[in-house]
């Protein structure tokens, strides 16, 4: 998993972002976040701390987008996406997880 994790940071396919809410359930605004960040082309997996029914509700619609919480992460989801995008507190879980900080 953290070579997976390590891999995705070097080939600039791993993004941190402060802040994931979406104001309402709008899949509009969601789209409108993701454009802003620096992504590689190809599918995305969005890593929360916890699950968030809203940004689930906001990213179903999206066919390129899997939103999943820090507890269902799995290598197979990590390999299958070009990009993840998460917050630090995902981070500082894995960290603790998996040992080692990710570069």
């Amino acid at each position: 998993m953290r070579m997976v994790l390590s891999d995705k940071v070097e080939s600039n396919g791993f993004v941190l972002v402060d802040n994931l809410l979406v104001e309402g359930s709008k899949t509009k605004q969601f789209v409108g976040f993701l454009k802003k960040l620096p992504l590689q082309k190809g599918k995305i997996l969005v890593i929360m701390p916890a699950t968030n029914a809203l940004v689930i509700r906001s990213a179903r619609n999206i066919k390129q987008v899997q939103v999943i919480s820090r507890d269902q992460i799995d290598i197979i989801a990590l390999m299958n996406h070009a990009n993840v995008v998460t917050m630090p507190e995902t981070i500082e879980s894995l960290e603790k997880t998996y040992g080692a900080k990710l570069k």
